[in-house]
């Protein structure tokens, strides 16, 4: 292997840890929830597709996060983000990671027969941009089969 060769592994393998970190932080931030921290996280022209809609753009990604899953997250829950699988092409990465959440009390939805979990576990589906030399989120959607 060349010198070449491994300075282009060990930068992917920088790039892989960043996309973790930056990942963590975004999940940290939703519970207990800081919001404006969030925004930081994504790209200008990002995508945010969840439950609570899909918008483009990172003014209507706060207004989003603010009015529609701040009703939902409160800071109750205990959020884990597991199983990263990550995919670094320079500037451009994808990756899938499974996110649970414990919940202080079972689920409780209108649609839902039977005893509710009190977890919730849904996939994140994420691609990322380097902007200035950081990593970004540019594209985020996350479903569960409960919510």
């Amino acid at each position: 292997m060349t010198l070449e060769e491994i300075e282009k592994r060990v930068k992917i393998l920088e790039d892989v840890e960043e996309i973790k970190k930056l990942q963590a932080y975004y999940v940290s931030r939703i519970n207990p929830p800081k919001w404006n921290e969030i925004k930081d996280c994504f790209a200008k022209d990002a995508i945010f597709d969840t439950y609570a809609g899909r918008v483009r753009g990172i003014d209507l990604i706060e207004k989003i996060l603010t009015e529609n899953i701040a009703q939902i997250h409160k800071g109750q829950f205990a959020v884990f983000i597991v199983q990263p699988i990550i995919e670094v092409d320079g500037d451009k990465a994808k990756a899938s990671w499974g996110l649970v959440e414990l919940l202080p009390e079972k689920l409780k939805m209108p649609f839902m027969q039977g005893d509710p979990p009190n977890w919730v576990y849904g996939p994140y589906d994420m691609e990322y941009v380097r902007e200035h030399g950081k990593w970004k989120i540019s594209y985020l959607k996350w479903r569960s089969d409960i919510i």
